[in-house]
């Protein structure tokens, strides 16, 4: 989908959730759907534990990002967002 044939290279694509909609259906949509919203819900119940509201500082910003104008997906820093957001309720 995001590659350029002629030139052997891919392209950025723009929006992720339009890229996910794109190449893996409305299933794989949804189901990064679900991991994100896990991870803002648990961001959200974290910010009255002990690491405060760090995991929703970071998860906010790259959610809105990812929806709008960027695919941060092959990022390590969304993935450690992702991460640190789900174990701040633990």
């Amino acid at each position: 989908m995001p590659y350029l044939l002629k030139d052997q290279r891919t392209i950025v694509a723009h929006n992720l959730a339009l890229k996910l909609l794109v190449e893996t259906g409305i299933l794989g949509f949804l189901l990064f759907a679900w991991g994100v919203k896990a991870g803002l819900v648990s961001a959200w119940k974290a910010r009255l534990k002990p690491c405060g509201s760090l995991p929703l500082a970071l998860i906010v910003p790259l959610a809105i990002a990812g929806v709008i104008v960027a695919d941060p997906s092959h990022h390590l820093v969304f993935w450690l967002a992702m991460a640190y957001a789900l174990a701040g309720t633990a």
